[in-house]
């Protein structure tokens, strides 16, 4: 009964991880065509496509699993996320000040998928699907390799927009 109630918990985390990856999918385009910095484009182009690859991952591992594919439901936190952006555009930022805050939400977005993924491995471990942790555990790594691209992104955008003053500052 328990290892039941196990895998309906197993089965809705890793729809509400769909639901989510797909959310933050269109969210992160939409916001990225605010990105100006040449680099931070970049890196945000190549976390396109790795988001794709992750969409595949959970698709395979839903069907290793033998689990049909959950209803699409709204995903709050990525509209809370959106409509703070939408709140920070109206306040008519520089466009360096704009990058920031570009690369800071999908940052968040990126810390999201990463703590959704970390529960789903575990579940995943427990109940024994080990074609789910194998893809699990790529999608977790992608990511985390993502948010330490963009947190390296975010040290040289801002000391860019600070110039060598923030070094000084800062020791």
């Amino acid at each position: 009964m328990a290892s039941e109630e196990l895998r309906r918990l197993f089965v809705h985390e890793l729809n509400l991880a769909r639901n989510s990856e797909v959310a933050g999918n269109h969210m992160l385009a939409d916001i990225a065509v605010h990105a100006r910095s040449r680099e931070l484009r970049r890196v945000l182009d190549e976390g396109a496509h790795s988001r794709h690859e992750q969409l595949e991952n959970l698709d395979a591992c839903a069907q290793a699993a033998g689990i049909s594919s959950g209803r699409r439901v709204t995903e709050p936190v990525i509209e809370a996320l959106r409509g703070r952006f939408q709140e920070f555009l109206g306040m008519q930022p520089s466009p360096d000040v704009l990058d920031m805050f570009v690369l800071g939400t999908s940052l968040r977005v990126t810390v999201l998928a990463i703590a959704a993924y970390d529960e789903l491995i575990e579940l995943a471990e427990i109940l024994g699907q080990l074609a789910c942790v194998r893809r699990l555990r790529m999608n977790l790594v992608s990511k985390e390799e993502y948010a330490y691209r963009l947190r390296r992104t975010g040290y040289d955008l801002g000391y860019q927009i600070v110039g060598d003053g923030a070094l000084v500052a800062r020791a």
